[in-house]
């Protein structure tokens, strides 16, 4: 799909999963990450920002969440640390 399609497939994604009260582990598979989060920009923005709605305020948790589920870590943790930061 186009870059716009696949942004709002995953936003979509993001939002019910959040209102169904999903984990983030059911939420990986969902978004298709079953195994670890790859690089592809599409699995690292939603993964880290399930987190910090998950937990806005616990930075610990949400990145250890990431850490946990493997691949790429050092961004999906970055992106979640300057969300949960400016928070």
């Amino acid at each position: 799909g186009t870059p716009t399609v696949d942004c709002l497939k995953w936003l979509d994604l993001l939002e019910t999963s959040i209102r169904g009260g999903k984990s983030f582990e059911e939420f990986l598979k969902r978004l298709g990450c079953d195994k670890r989060i790859s690089g592809y920009i599409f699995h690292t923005v939603p993964a880290a920002l399930f987190v910090w709605l998950q937990h806005p305020k616990d930075y610990l948790t949400a990145i250890q969440k990431l850490i946990q589920a493997g691949g790429d870590t050092d961004s999906t943790a970055a992106i979640a640390g300057g969300v949960i930061g400016a928070g």
